[in-house]
């Protein structure tokens, strides 16, 4: 007997060696790359061991293979060779990414993290996709004691074409088995524009660089490439306090609270390092009401009469803040350009920001200047946002509140990113997101992307946030291809007024979040792509109602297609919600009842090569490719698949 096991584990190790050096050495080619039937080897290195700079060894793989069977023999020959069940309670607890977004050629670097409340030897496989297709595929063994956790780093050897995503897929393997699996995203990109990211800072006291790079860490997993430095101005009509030469250590922002120098510049630097651009905000056309000390004439103003008597202001403020009034100033007048442009220059140019997030106030009645003339306010904006770009060399992001000069200002400017304040008043339906999205995305230039910033859960007594609403709010807006302003180092906005009081994330919550915004970038390739527009062929699904609109107890379509006839196909489901509000003011929403086995028949313009099926809210959002048929019938070209199971939102790829 013992002959006989010493027999069949030398075949066994021949066989695997044979196998493993034929793999590796016949797909090399003169460079060290491999062939498309055999993906490159994404670098990688335990947490105690050297990280290479270059592909696994073959040595090195060899030594893997080897430890694996070795471990396989022994548990077998032990008699403890126990397939691996769902109670073993070993689970990948952490993906994330080193940078938010990377340059062509940069190597990106993933963290996994695997914790275990038992003994086990597993495999741990990294496999980097851009939909389905392999671009470079990892593997290392991990050994765990009851109740440690292990880590490993991964190095990304990815194509260096512009503005790609690729999903990560993190797979935990027992006994050949599957066990559980996670994923994360890589953008690689010159520029974040395209396909923007956008979170909020409030915070701006005295903070260590622990502190600092704890709010950014969370962000960077989030996969946030801009930051919006929300009221860290000293005073509007002039944000920094001191000279650009010489600026002050402190000062006192809007409400009154203790900004630091050091910190807001430190944001900014650890930002960068992240790869997250960095936004002062201001208001356009705003200034403290002792302005006239400020050496700002009267003569620059907005006035809701034809007198020059009445100067219109934002207002009335707290007692306790810096100011109770903001007077509002003509942006096309001569005066107030020079003065807002010199003043935003010396903030710009003493702490490093790569641009300006301007605001406004949305529609304001009918205005006129001081001499009496109308003002045509959302005419007004785009010549002072030319020259802040122009001038002052900066980005320019722009918030026409509720739309209000949206057309004029996106015809007229050089804009970094498409941005809107929407609210409940401006429409409280999950379908005026989509219709928001989707009109924005008509006139919008093609190379930059969309963010909607929508405050949730306002009304909320319950401290905190409703996963069921923040969710499907996400799903909407995503599934119409546009970012939502959420997350911020409050946790995420409850409200217009960013450092004020919020609710908690509860762990569930920032998990999914995770899960969605990692979604959003992997495949934003197609969920981003502007080339998809609204289409409205014919889908049907099994015993099941299928709506163009939001409807309770149905499952709601936003179907895209572009000129080659791809479809993306998002559903969304509304089976058991409490309402169709996307707000969700009071936390109240319902989580959607999960439905099963649903068959699809859609209507295409073109038989698509393949469909691929992916969901957020399932398998961390890794995607598959799906079997279907297709055919004809008096309506035209049909295809026919299953999708397994629908929580809140999934996605389905038409490929050509």
């Amino acid at each position: 007997m013992k002959n006989l096991i010493k027999t069949t584990a030398l075949i066994l190790t021949v066989i695997l060696l044979f196998s493993f050096s034929s793999s590796a050495f016949a797909g090399m080619n003169k460079t060290g790359s491999t062939g498309d039937d055999d993906p490159v080897v994404c670098t990688e290195s335990g947490e105690q061991d050297d990280v290479s700079s270059g592909r696994i060894s073959v040595f090195r793989m060899l030594l893997i293979r080897l430890k694996a069977l070795f471990q396989s023999l022994r548990a077998l020959f032990s008699g403890d060779s126990e397939k691996p069940s769902e109670n073993d309670e070993t689970e990948i607890t952490e993906v994330y990414t080193n940078k938010a977004i990377y340059e062509p050629g940069e190597i990106p670097v993933v963290t996994v993290r695997v914790f275990s409340k038992i003994d086990v030897n597993a495999e741990l496989k990294v496999i980097a996709t851009h939909f389905t297709k392999k671009i470079c595929e990892g593997s290392s063994m991990i050994t765990l004691r009851a109740g440690e956790t292990t880590g490993r780093t991964v190095r990304l050897e990815l194509p260096s074409t512009d503005f790609t995503a690729y999903s990560v897929e993190v797979y935990l393997i027992r006994e050949g088995e599957t066990t559980d699996k996670a994923m994360t995203a890589v953008e690689v990109a010159s520029d974040w524009s395209r396909y923007p990211r956008y979170g909020y800072l409030t915070k701006y006291g005295e903070q260590t660089e622990e502190q600092i790079d704890a709010t950014l860490e969370r962000l960077n997993r989030h996969h946030i490439t801009g930051l919006f430095f929300y009221d860290v101005l000293d005073r509007h009509d002039k944000p920094l306090a001191g000279t650009a030469e010489n600026p002050d250590a402190t000062w006192k922002t809007l409400a009154g609270s203790t900004a630091s120098f050091a910190t807001v510049k430190g944001l900014i630097d650890r930002g960068h390092d992240y790869g997250m651009n960095s936004y002062l905000y201001n208001l356009l056309f705003g200034a403290y009401q002792d302005y006239a000390e400020k050496g700002i004439s009267p003569e620059w103003g907005l006035y809701k009469d034809n007198e020059g008597k009445q100067q219109d202001f934002h207002g009335e403020l707290p007692s306790s803040w810096e100011t109770q009034r903001i007077y509002l100033f003509n942006p096309l007048n001569a005066g107030w350009q020079e003065h807002y442009l010199n003043a935003m220059k010396e903030a710009l140019d003493a702490f490093g920001y790569d641009g300006v997030q301007a605001d406004s106030l949305g529609g304001r009645g009918d205005l006129f200047d001081y001499d009496g003339n109308p003002v045509n306010l959302a005419e007004s904006y785009s010549p002072l946002l030319n020259r802040l770009h122009d001038e002052l060399g900066t980005r320019v992001i722009f918030n026409p509140v509720s739309s209000y000069g949206m057309p004029e200002t996106m015809a007229n400017t050089d804009y970094d990113i498409a941005y809107e304040e929407f609210w409940p008043h401006d429409g409280r339906n999950y379908s005026n997101l989509r219709d928001t999205a989707f009109r924005l995305k008509s006139f919008m230039k093609s190379d930059k992307g969309l963010v909607i910033a929508a405050y949730m859960n306002k009304n909320s007594s319950t401290g905190e946030f409703n996963p069921a609403g923040i969710l499907l709010t996400d799903a909407v807006l995503m599934a119409s291809g546009a970012a939502h302003l959420e997350l911020g180092d409050t946790g995420m906005l409850r409200s217009e007024y960013y450092p004020g009081s919020t609710h908690r994330i509860s762990e569930e919550l920032e998990n999914a979040l995770l899960s969605y915004n990692s979604f959003f970038v992997a495949y934003e390739n197609v969920l981003r792509d502007p080339s998809f527009v609204p289409s409205y062929n014919e889908t049907k699904i099994n015993r099941k109602k299928v709506s163009d609109e939001p409807e309770k107890d149905t499952i709601w379509r936003i179907n895209r297609e572009n000129e080659s006839g791809e479809m993306l196909l998002s559903f969304i489901n509304l089976n058991g919600v409490s309402s169709l509000e996307w707000a969700d003011e009071n936390g109240t929403q319902a989580m959607p009842e999960a439905q099963k086995n649903l068959r699809v028949k859609q209507h295409v313009s073109s038989v698509p090569k393949h469909i691929y099926l992916a969901s957020p809210d399932i398998d961390g959002g890794i995607m598959t490719e799906i079997p279907f048929t297709s055919g004809k019938d008096l309506k035209g070209s049909y295809v026919s698949f299953t999708m397994p199971e629908l929580e809140i939102w999934n996605a389905v790829y038409l490929a050509q």
